[in-house]
């Protein structure tokens, strides 16, 4: 898949993967785990855990798909989320 997505709701400022992907999804008429399934692959377990830690090939199909940036995807996983958390408390004691 190497086309831009028609309708790819932008992320929100501290979104993680899973709530942005059911936006998108609703965008289609699709559930999640159908989007998840039939876009990106992922069996229904991959889809409920795809927040901790999504393959390459499931961010790469996104980032195509939406314009976002791999970097930003990343950001959107619970690993990314919580390395922001802490760069905002250190640099707000």
């Amino acid at each position: 898949m190497s086309e831009r997505w028609p309708l790819h709701p932008q992320p929100f400022d501290h979104d993680l993967l899973t709530r942005w992907v059911r936006r998108i999804a609703k965008e289609y008429g699709f559930s999640y785990h159908i989007f998840c399934q039939r876009v990106l692959n992922l069996s229904r377990e991959d889809a409920d855990h795809l927040n901790e830690n999504p393959s390459e090939k499931t961010l790469k199909i996104l980032s195509q798909g939406s314009g976002q940036s791999l970097k930003r995807l990343k950001e959107m996983t619970w690993v990314g989320a919580t390395k922001r958390l802490e760069k905002m408390v250190a640099e707000n004691p």
